[in-house]
């Protein structure tokens, strides 16, 4: 899996909707990616597809292009495209989440429930 001393990183490719509803949050596709012996690897959790590539950038372009490419295919043989990656990779993005909302809970704590609400929304219906 990853080496003790592999950076990963963790981002979300959010889905935009051609026609977006008001209430509604678009879908978003959690994608973890790391350098390894000179290129890039990405995987993508929940279509459980990969991609290399170069550089961080080129990396991330061709997974998205790869899960375009995963959804059309979907759309015109009416099939699940979704797959979810075996544990490992999921437990890596719940450790990259949670460094990461500690690490901004001690730099700008929040003073007031109001302050929390406020930017509160709907994540999953």
């Amino acid at each position: 899996m990853f080496h003790a001393n592999t950076d990963v990183k963790a981002v979300r490719f959010q889905l935009e909707r051609r026609k977006p509803y008001k209430k509604e949050v678009s879908p978003w596709l959690n994608v973890l990616y790391w350098q390894e012996e000179g290129s890039f690897l990405a995987h993508c959790l929940e279509l459980d597809i990969a991609a290399e590539g170069a550089t961080s950038q080129e990396v991330l372009r061709r997974l998205a292009e790869l899960i375009v490419e995963q959804i059309e295919f979907a759309e015109g043989k009416k099939i699940d495209i979704f797959h979810s990656a075996p544990k490992e990779f999921w437990d890596k993005l719940l450790e990259i989440h949670l460094n990461h909302v500690k690490q901004q809970v001690y730099d700008h704590p929040p003073r007031s429930a109001r302050e929390i609400l406020k930017s509160s929304q709907l994540v999953h219906a």
